[in-house]
């Protein structure tokens, strides 16, 4: 199953004052700031202004010279260090003052990190050192301006360094067990910096350059911006906007799903190297199991400081520069591997599976290039696309939703969070770059420990049966991502992410032998039904109707249930009671704008049941019926998406035998990690796993309007539309059948696992012949 970004159209509103990019700054003039590192680590780098707009320069054996940054983009502006691999090292503190408050000197210090406004010639820093990890000290104070926040001591050490922005800096009176409330904050930043010390307005702002909770690393590269203890990617006070923070505006945000059976998180295997080698393999694209991808999501009024469109603004083309990013550095000292995937708000299906490195900025609806007379535009360009917004309002988006692809076993250090990226504005041959980063993301998906009283082997498999009465105790494990900078586990390690959202989504239903998807791909129950549909919730699990994240009115519909626990709380389980059926009876269809239809979702399930008992009934009589389902942890809403892992799981009817087409009782013997379904319509044969057992994959053509019907191939049983695909595992004899089109092998490997033979055009019988792939197709 490829990546899919989520399917929730969300319109992000930033408020007059608070936009991530300010106007453009006039390039007449010019300055020129200089220095050398001590630290031969260092490679590029950054000059940031307040709004985010950045400078940079190479470091050759520690010296660098930014030359030509205007005289309006001095003032005020921070300079940070990068090494070889994209990893943030640090800010430099230009001056290490005495505080004063009130014209009285407080008996604290102040780290100066802002460079003092000139308007022509040079800045020099002198020799930089690096006293401690995170942080670095100029070696001359005359390029100092007043700008900067109390230091951690009389050293100049800012509060953040060394962990990417994650200390808490809020006072211990005023933090909640998940972080202060956003009105202790938000009280407080009028006047004091979180940690009680003095605020220094001319820094401590929500821009992309400047520095929120005062803790010395600016907002763009801080990965908790309000210092409260929560990772912006799951605290919706960092996503506000209406003039509050809307500080993480210029992050990515990742998505990945897995089925059950891949047995994708730290707690569900002691063997570490497995898991380790799975993770490896579905980053890398090669699993067939699930999948991983990174998505840059841009509103276009962000880019140009307007919040009304304006076609006149529009950028001639947006690209990515990512220095040192193996996977899609663009230098030439890499392969870069990164493809691009979909959006579902996007056009065809032809512009994806390209190669980021080579991918100018295009028109996403008709894959036309975007004209920039920039060639450093011409690669890891983001799409440009339309929305509708409502009201009439239609919005350009600037994005891209990337694969990272890349297999080496490095791959944990190839693909990490907090990485440096350039985003390059391009429009009329001015190139104008701000800074961001690759948002911190889930590394392993949430995994079932038990279900009712689905066995064991049942529960590993994630095919799981409903009783009768549809509902489902369902206990599970927390999803884990890799530790940050400076925090306490050791390096690589894997821990639990607390303080998520989760519920369960309802994506494709088996019954009658076909195969019935709900308009929109997925039904939630949330919103004001959930405390019916969601019951038995452990301790620190909390439900609500409201709608979370000021930014989208959907996400409670789906997601409606929080972890409300700390990242420092114990990994315990969590646990609630799914009702199948109720979810089913009252869930509406949901719109784009948040409102319901009046067509119940069951009737979309097939026009043959009048009544939903009706339905129910047929459901639970049929062996082979069953419903497809994601259990998904959710981050906060971010910038139009959702760092999310989610896995994928089987919900068959009271009526299953276990032993049928449609079974996953005899455990999973294929690449694919589908269900463990046999796929050859016998009773249990997939269970040996052994060399005979191969991995098909059945799809249609996109340009076919027909659909194609699949006999004796066990899950994949139903009917499909263009563009669909199914995978499936086999060990013995199977034949496939096509309603209305011939098929065709597409490929096969290792070197040859089956032989199949078209007995008709629209028959193929294949026999294995060894473990491998097939793949074929109706077109």
């Amino acid at each position: 199953m490829g990546l899919r970004r989520n399917l929730i159209a969300v319109a992000t509103v930033v408020a007059a004052g608070v936009s991530v990019f300010g106007a453009p700054i006039d390039a007449a003039g010019g300055v020129t700031v200089s220095g050398k590192f001590a630290d031969a680590a260092v490679s590029k780098v950054l000059l940031v202004a307040s709004t985010g707009r950045t400078f940079s320069a190479r470091a050759s054996g520690g010296s660098f010279s930014i030359a030509g940054v205007p005289a309006s983009g001095v003032k005020n502006a921070s300079v940070h260090a990068v090494d070889a691999t994209g990893k943030y090292l640090g800010p430099v503190v230009l001056k290490v003052a005495k505080e004063v408050n009130r014209k009285k000197a407080t008996g604290k210090y102040k780290s100066i990190v802002g460079l003092k406004g000139v308007t022509k010639g040079k800045l020099s820093l002198g020799t930089i050192k690096n006293p401690s990890t995170g942080w670095y000290r100029a070696g001359s104070s005359t390029a100092a301006g007043t700008a900067g926040s109390r230091s951690a001591d009389k050293t100049g050490k800012p509060r953040g360094a060394g962990t990417a922005g994650r200390t808490v800096i809020v006072k211990g009176a005023s933090v909640h067990k998940n972080g202060a409330s956003w009105g202790v904050v938000h009280a407080m930043a009028g006047t004091t910096c979180p940690d009680g010390g003095p605020l220094d307005p001319l820094f401590n702002g929500t821009k992309a350059g400047q520095d929120l909770d005062c803790d010395g690393v600016m907002n763009a590269i801080d990965v908790d911006d309000n210092g409260d203890g929560s990772l912006d990617m799951t605290d919706q006070k960092s996503t506000e906007s209406g003039g509050k923070q809307n500080t993480i505006n210029l992050m990515t945000y990742a998505d990945f799903r897995l089925q059950q059976s891949a047995g994708v998180n730290a707690r569900a295997t002691t063997d570490t190297a497995a898991l380790i080698s799975r993770i490896k393999s579905v980053l890398s694209g090669s699993s067939s199991s699930g999948s991983f991808g990174i998505s840059i999501f841009l509103q276009e009024r962000m880019l140009t400081n307007s919040m009304e469109e304006n076609p006149a603004l529009t950028p001639d083309g947006v690209w990515v520069e990512c220095a040192g990013i193996k996977w899609c550095d663009t230098s030439g000292q890499f392969t870069p591997t990164a493809k691009i995937s979909g959006f579902s708000e996007g056009g065809p299906s032809n512009q994806t599976g390209l190669s980021w490195n080579t991918f100018a900025s295009s028109d996403y609806s008709s894959g036309t290039g975007v004209p920039t007379t920039v060639e450093a535009a011409k690669k890891n360009g983001l799409f440009r696309f339309s929305r509708n917004t409502g009201g009439g309002r239609t919005d350009h988006i600037w994005g891209a939703n990337l694969t990272p692809a890349w297999s080496g076993d490095d791959v944990f250090t190839a693909i990490r969070a907090n990485d440096v990226l350039q985003l390059h504005v391009v429009k009329g041959g001015v190139d104008t770059v701000y800074t961001m980063t690759v948002s911190p993301f889930l590394m392993t998906v949430p995994y079932v420990k038990s279900a009712g009283t689905n066995a064991t082997d049942r529960v590993a498999a994630g095919t799981l049966q409903l009783d009768a009465s549809g509902k489902l105790p369902l206990t599970f494990y927390r999803p884990q991502r890799l530790v940050l900078e400076g925090e306490s586990a050791s390096s690589g390690s894997l821990i639990p992410q607390h303080n998520l959202n989760y519920g369960v989504t309802f994506e494709q239903l088996y019954l009658g032998n076909q195969m019935y998807r709900p308009q929109g791909s997925e039904i939630g129950c949330g919103a004001e039904d959930y405390a019916t549909n969601y019951t038995g919730l452990s301790s620190t699990l909390k439900g609500s109707a409201t709608q979370y994240g000021a930014q989208d009115g959907l996400a409670n519909q789906f997601w409606p249930i929080k972890d409300d626990s700390a990242d420092t709380a114990a990994d315990d389980d969590l646990s609630f009671t799914l009702d199948v059926k109720n979810c089913l009876q009252t869930a509406l269809q949901r719109t784009d704008n948040g409102g319901k239809g009046t067509t119940p979702i069951w009737k979309t399930f097939g026009t043959s049941h009048s009544t939903f008992d009706a339905f129910w009934s047929a459901f639970n009589a049929d062996q082979f019926a069953k419903l497809e389902v994601v259990l998904a942890g959710v981050g906060a809403p971010m910038t139009s998406g959702y760092n999310r892992a989610g896995v994928q799981l089987q919900l068959f009817s009271s009526a299953w035998t276990g032993s049928s087409n449609n079974s996953g009782s005899s455990g999973n013997s294929g690449s694919s990690g589908n269900s463990g379904s046999s796929g050859s319509g016998s009773s249990g044969s997939g269970s040996s796993g052994g060399s005979t057992s191969f991995s098909i994959t059945a799809t249609s053509d996109s340009s076919s309007g027909v659909g194609h019907t699949f006999a004796n191939a066990g899950n994949c049983n139903g009917s499909y539309g263009p563009g669909s695909n199914c995978t499936i595992s086999a060990s013995s004899a199977f034949t496939i059948t096509s309603a209305g089109s011939a098929i065709t092998v597409v490929s096969a490997s290792n070197p040859n696992p089956a032989t199949c033979v078209n007995t008709d055009a629209k028959t193929l019988s294949c026999t294995p012949n060894g473990a491998g792939t097939i793949t074929f197709r109706a077109t």
